[in-house]
């Protein structure tokens, strides 16, 4: 939950951005970022703390990527990404720089890919998790 949604302050699509930014940071380090005792210490550790760096939990996290992920995470929404679409459209445009190197994170096993002809590294993953996310957001853009 997106710190305005553990606040009770009013919310719109940004706490969605937030939401990936979770997604995204789990997926590349294998952990949360906020692991509270409690449910409610969860939540006030989203409001309250700043989210831990990807890279103390994957070192060899692109520093763009972690960059990415850390602005989804930002506690104001206006720091964020203001849609999906601009999200997905910034993982898309560091993909091809991506090195195709996996990021291991230092606290989980390491999973192999489903299918040994096309590995992918955990951050190319990532982009391509984030493309139908902007595809939809464009789809209902468009529709408005």
């Amino acid at each position: 939950m997106s710190p305005e949604q553990c606040g009770l302050l009013p919310v719109d699509t940004r706490a969605d951005i937030y939401t990936c930014g979770v997604l995204l940071f789990q997926l590349i380090t294998g952990r949360l970022p906020f692991e509270g005792q409690t449910p409610l210490h969860t939540a006030t550790l989203h409001i309250h703390q700043a989210p831990p760096a990807p890279s103390s939990f994957a070192p060899a996290i692109d520093p763009r990527i972690e960059a990415l992920i850390l602005k989804a995470l930002s506690k104001k929404p206006a720091e964020r990404h203001q849609t999906a679409r601009h999200l997905g459209s910034a993982l898309r445009k560091l993909l091809p720089d991506l090195d195709d190197v996996p990021v291991v994170p230092t606290r989980t096993k390491v999973v192999r890919p489903m299918s040994s002809r096309h590995p992918q590294s955990a951050e190319s993953a990532a982009a391509e998790l984030m493309a139908p996310a902007s595809a939809e957001s464009a789809a209902s853009s468009d529709r408005m």
